[in-house]
């Protein structure tokens, strides 16, 4: 009995001077910029490296135009500049407006607040929030860019396949057989592979094929 406080004493001990796991640092990561209400995602239209041009959401698929690059702002957490195709250029709020629906572009790079994003994660995607405004990026009726206040319904949020924090664990799954496939599922069955997936609504969709990689471009 009397050695019982002495291990109560270690274990308290060794509570305190066990070190915590050091915070993950924002690094540089490239991705598409997927609207979780459309599943559509923003793009330089034309892939063009015009000064000024709008940004855009369209059909996925396109290649390089819908690949961004997420650059962190250093010393400030969750923040990065959004670079674009063109070499030199950076997604940016035009004019530096603070006003609803001021326009998304691609403009040269520099060092200004309407260049910077803060990232907000909700509801399984993001917030893409400009520093300048706090404002967020939006599609406009017509499919453009714009800033409009943050809310967290689907048509202001986007998926960011490409995210990582830096840490183990904080990369959002990417479906290498199916771009568009959250929550995967798959089944060998009677000489069949089934992959069935969700369309981040309520429906469930499902592919059939004799081989693995026929799962790809096979019919759902």
């Amino acid at each position: 009995m009397p050695r019982l406080p002495v291990i109560f004493l270690a274990v308290l001990v060794t509570g305190i001077v066990v070190p915590a796991a050091p915070a993950s640092a924002e690094v540089t990561f490239t991705t598409t910029i997927v609207n979780h209400s459309a599943t559509t995602c923003a793009e330089v239209p034309g892939g063009a490296s015009t000064s000024a041009l709008q940004l855009a959401q369209a059909a996925c698929g396109a290649g390089a135009r819908q690949t961004f690059t997420f650059t962190p702002v250093a010393g400030v957490a969750a923040t990065y500049n959004i670079h674009t195709l063109t070499s030199g250029s950076c997604v940016d709020v035009f004019g530096a407006s603070t006003a609803d629906n001021a326009t998304i572009i691609q403009y040269a790079c520099h060092s200004n607040n309407n260049q910077r994003f803060r990232l907000a994660q909700t509801s399984g995607a993001f917030q893409v929030i400009a520093v300048h405004s706090n404002k967020c990026v939006a599609p406009a009726a017509d499919n453009r860019l714009v800033q409009l206040p943050c809310d967290t319904t689907a048509a202001r949020l986007w998926r960011l396949a490409g995210y990582t924090d830096g840490g183990t664990g904080g990369r959002t799954f990417t479906n290498p057989i199916k771009m568009r496939g959250p929550d995967p599922w798959l089944q060998y069955y009677n000489g069949f592979y089934y992959l069935a997936t969700t369309t981040w609504s309520n429906q469930i969709t499902m592919r059939r094929s004799r081989t693995l990689g026929g799962l790809a471009s096979a019919a759902d």
